[in-house]
């Protein structure tokens, strides 16, 4: 091998960090092309392809099968046998959500995502969390579905058929006193306002949870650096 190639063909590490740039300048716009970045940053063209897709280093794996290093997996199974030891276990939703917040904290230009059937394959292979998701839990809200947003459209014809209702009324209190009319005024004001302090409190919901698997993700990877830095001392 020349001394020119062996200047082109760094570790592992090295290699991973050229990645990383490479998607970073792809991304922002200063290499106009994969092909062109990958050649910029001396890495291969469909390995950077494959990462920018959300393929995961292998590195950083245990084997293909596996998204996660066997430390991330530890923590991650901790945090999910805690928040089911206290009576919150997470749905299957939020499972995932936890993984792709995991994943994320790695730092990487393109966040890795686990796949379709990751949550599925991954409660198989812990005995502690197949025993409760696979037997349904004790806990109904194990397998609640993940929350969902109002849909706008719902409300609306919610709001509508409400106002129909009470325009239907009017009539009928035409020439009667102001004060059945203010009360259909009121009723439709109250209406309005139950409608927007529900949309406050969905969003806020929306937030909490956001802000709930995020916290979990952070406490997975402290815990995950924790395990290596156990082992590196027992190993030393």
């Amino acid at each position: 091998m020349s001394s020119t190639q062996s200047q082109t063909v760094p570790d592992s590490g090295n290699q991973e960090d050229r990645i990383q740039a490479a998607l970073i300048a792809y991304n922002n716009g200063s290499v106009s092309s994969m092909r062109g970045a990958a050649r910029s940053f001396h890495v291969p063209v469909n390995t950077l392809r494959r990462r920018a897709q959300g393929a995961t280093a292998r590195a950083k794996t245990r084997a293909n099968s596996h998204k996660f290093t066997q430390s991330e997996e530890d923590s991650l199974k901790d945090q999910i046998n805690s928040m089911i030891s206290r009576g919150s276990p997470p749905s299957r939703h939020e499972l995932r959500e936890m993984a792709d917040a995991l994943l994320a904290t790695r730092g990487d230009a393109v966040p890795a995502k686990v796949g379709h059937r990751w949550v599925d394959n991954f409660i198989k292979r812990i005995p502690s969390l197949a025993a409760h998701y696979l037997r349904g839990g004790t806990n109904p809200v194990a397998t609640r579905p993940a929350p969902k947003e109002a849909k706008p459209k719902d409300a609306k014809d919610f709001e509508r058929q409400a106002l129909a209702i009470i325009s239907s009324l009017r009539p009928q209190f035409r020439g009667s006193s102001n004060t059945l009319l203010k009360s259909l005024q009121q009723m439709t004001k109250a209406y309005q306002e139950v409608l927007l302090e529900i949309a406050r409190l969905e969003r806020e919901n929306k937030r909490l949870h956001t802000e709930n698997v995020r916290l979990g993700a952070e406490n997975c990877h402290a815990q995950s650096a924790l395990n290596m830095n156990d082992g590196s001392t027992n190993g030393s």
